[in-house]
C-alpha cells in the first residue's frame, strides 16, 4: 500500500508538472495559483536542467497541451455530474436510484481521469531518457516534499 501510494504521489507531482490535469483552463485567479508567466519559467528552468533535445520539448509541448484540453473536459464532465447530484438532492423526494447512478457515473469518470495522468506519465518515460527521467522525478519529489512541509505550515484550510 505505501508503494502505492508513492507512485500515485510521484505520477501526481509529474503531472503537476508539465501542466497536465491541475492546470486551471479558465486562467491565472480561478482556480491557479501563480501566474501563467510564472509556470512558464519554472518549466522553461526545469526543461534546461533536464537537457532536452528541441524534438523533446516539442513532444512534450503537443502532450501538455493535449492533456490539457482533455483534462478539462473530464473536470467539466465531473462538475455537470455533481450539479445533477445536487438538484437530485434539494428536490423532496431524491431518488436513491438515480443518485447511485450519478455517482458510479462520477466514479468511472475519476477512473478515466486517474487513467489519463497514468497515460501521460507513460507517454513522457517514451520522451524521456532513463537519465532525464530519473532527474524530473528527483526535482519533482524535492518539490513534494517542499509543498508538504509548508503545508503543514499553513494549515489544511489555508491557500498558497
Amino acid at each position: 500500500m505505501k508503494n502505492i501510494k508513492k507512485i500515485f504521489t510521484i505520477m501526481i507531482i509529474i503531472v503537476v508538472a508539465c501542466g497536465v490535469g491541475y492546470s486551471s483552463a479558465e486562467g491565472y485567479g480561478q482556480g491557479e495559483t501563480c501566474s501563467p508567466d510564472f509556470k512558464g519559467k519554472k518549466m522553461h528552468k526545469v526543461m534546461e536542467e533536464l537537457g532536452l533535445t528541441q524534438e523533446q520539448k516539442d513532444q512534450l509541448k503537443e502532450m501538455k497541451i493535449g492533456n490539457r484540453e482533455a483534462a478539462k473536459q473530464l473536470r467539466e464532465k465531473i462538475k455537470t455530474k455533481r450539479g445533477e447530484m445536487k438538484a437530485e438532492l434539494t428536490k423532496p423526494q431524491s431518488d436513491r436510484n438515480k443518485l447511485d447512478s450519478i455517482i458510479e457515473e462520477i466514479g468511472e469518470l475519476k477512473k478515466e481521469t486517474m487513467r489519463s495522468r497514468i497515460d501521460s506519465v507513460l507517454r513522457m518515460k517514451m520522451v524521456l531518457t532513463p537519465e532525464q527521467y530519473k532527474l524530473l522525478n528527483e526535482k519533482t519529489q524535492k518539490k513534494h516534499k517542499e509543498w508538504k512541509k509548508n503545508k503543514k505550515k499553513r494549515g489544511p484550510n489555508d491557500q498558497a
